[in-house]
């Protein structure tokens, strides 16, 4: 099987441009979870996995890191990560959770093009995750962007 990091180091050795790691982590994930209880907050997860899963196409790697934090590699030009970006932040924000939750659900993420870490996997989910996190901390419910 070909994995995401295989992709990358393909990639790498030539030089192809437009390769991303994204890590899209809910925001607050222990208060929602605390809110919720265990049974809503499993419902929450899978409705925002299958949400990542339907905006991303069919050759993006999805992994899960963590519950409420899954990364995504795929090789697209800047503007149409960009509208998958934009897509499940508002389609999460959107999403109807009153049954489940009475608390607005959000989500962050940070994203690292490919170049910025060298194609490596490891470093580029490290950044990324780095990335989610300064977004969580500037309000959540946004994207922060690893520069070249």
């Amino acid at each position: 099987a070909v994995t995401a990091s295989d992709r990358l180091r393909r990639a790498g050795r030539a030089a192809e441009p437009g390769w991303v790691a994204l890590s899209i982590q809910v925001d607050d994930p222990t208060h929602l979870r605390s809110a919720a209880g265990d049974n809503n907050w499993a419902h929450i997860i899978s409705a925002f996995e299958s949400l990542i899963t339907e905006v991303f196409p069919a050759e993006a790697d999805i992994g899960r890191k963590a519950s409420g934090h899954l990364v995504v590699v795929v090789a697209r030009p800047d503007t149409v990560v960009r509208e998958y970006v934009r897509t499940v932040l508002r389609r999460f924000t959107e999403m109807d959770a009153t049954s489940w939750i009475a608390v607005q659900l959000s989500a962050s993420v940070g994203w690292v093009p490919a170049e910025a870490a060298g194609y490596d996997f490891d470093a580029l989910v490290e950044q990324a995750d780095t990335a989610a996190s300064t977004a969580q901390r500037l309000g959540g419910d946004r994207w922060e962007r690893v520069r070249l």
